[in-house]
């Protein structure tokens, strides 16, 4: 579960940001944040994995909630003529044995990359499924 409970948060010397902020997410919801540029998505994201800390209130996370965050301009690191299942090979390199493959196979998998998508180049995956992946 995730709980924020009256948070109330701010960069010094400029204006609150939020004010009294209480969410709460059970583990077996998803949750996207939606919403123009600059109006708190990244920052509440940063809250609540304890990345930035509130001025006031908690945030707290108990030990079974998985949360991801994905920021849009990891895309452009992305060779779109590589393909996902190459690209987790440069990122992780592991034993470079067919063993350490099939995890990262897996690891696609999970992510709707799995079979005959992790060899298709990356410009024609989905965007949405590229964004979950990277």
């Amino acid at each position: 579960m995730v709980e924020l409970d009256r948070v109330k948060f701010g960069y010094e010397g400029a204006e609150l940001l939020m004010k009294s902020v209480d969410l709460v997410i059970d583990n077996k919801s998803r949750v996207a944040l939606l919403g123009r540029n600059g109006c708190g998505k990244s920052t509440l994201i940063k809250l609540i994995v304890g990345s930035l800390t509130p001025l006031s209130g908690s945030a707290k996370i108990d030990g079974r909630a998985k949360i991801e965050y994905l920021a849009q301009h990891q895309l452009e690191q992305l060779d779109p003529y590589g393909c996902p299942l190459d690209t987790m090979k440069d990122r992780y390199p592991g034993d470079g044995g067919i063993g350490h493959e099939q995890i990262l196979r897996k690891y696609l998998a999970k992510f709707g990359l799995g079979g005959e998508v992790s060899h298709h180049e990356e410009r024609n995956v989905e965007l949405g499924i590229r964004q979950l992946r990277s």
